[in-house]
């Protein structure tokens, strides 16, 4: 197998400038990345650094001013086809879990599932069983508005989740969880890298989880820099 063909996620000079105060910034500058089929990746950086933007363009939801989004072999021309690659591809944990509120948790969770016409039964048998992981078996049928800050995350996590994808994208996925639940969910990062060989993009201020990854990166300056890597 050749080493293009294990690439899950490659950037290539990867630019986008925003207005601000009648000033034109420079998030991104000619940035590179590729992140390889079961590889853990962390960017870390100052807030208002760009990383959410970075995350975004990587996920194909915005675009970048120059360079492309390579999603394995495919090079994205532009955002057109891109729920089909999203949704086939996939899972976004965001900074806010953005979860439905007129949906039961469990509902919430295997909603990626019923969009790609699984059953409803084993949707939801799925979506039950990767939340008991995550150590809401007793809140399944809670609506959004009942649970917490973290169980709402974690309901999140198990969405992003639940599909297996190839690349998981993830915006400060433990922000809100105690440091237990977060290493539980580090857990099931890793072992969807290293069962299914899912890539992993996480932006993060923890700096103790970035560690844990096999590669780092720093976002300063709109520059994207490898920080070190953890021994495998």
């Amino acid at each position: 197998m050749s080493d293009e063909s294990m690439l899950a996620l490659s950037l290539k000079g990867v630019s986008k400038t925003y207005m601000q105060g009648g000033s034109l910034i420079d998030v991104l500058k000619n940035v590179d990345l590729e992140v390889r089929t079961g590889q853990m990746v962390a960017i870390i950086g100052a807030s208002g650094s760009g990383k959410s933007t970075l995350l975004h363009i990587a996920g194909l939801l915005d675009s970048a001013d120059k360079g492309s989004v390579s999603i394995g072999a495919e090079q994205i021309k532009n955002l057109r086809n891109a729920n089909r690659v999203r949704l086939n591809n996939m899972g976004f944990i965001y900074q806010y879990h953005h979860l439905l509120r007129d949906f039961t948790a469990q509902e919430n969770a295997a909603m990626p599932l019923f969009i790609s016409g699984v059953n409803k039964q084993e949707a939801m048998e799925r979506a039950g069983s990767i939340l008991s992981d995550l150590g809401l078996a007793e809140r399944l049928g809670n609506m959004p508005g009942e649970l917490s800050g973290g169980e709402q995350q974690r309901v999140a996590v198990a969405r992003a989740l639940i599909n297996n994808p190839k690349i998981i994208l993830a915006d400060e996925p433990t922000g809100n969880l105690d440091k237990s639940t977060a290493d539980e969910v580090f857990a099931m990062f890793l072992e969807r890298a290293e069962k299914f060989g899912s890539a992993v993009v996480m932006v993060s201020h923890n700096l103790e989880l970035a560690s844990r990854m096999h590669k780092i990166y720093r976002l300063e300056c709109g520059l994207l820099e490898e920080e070190c890597a953890r021994n495998k």
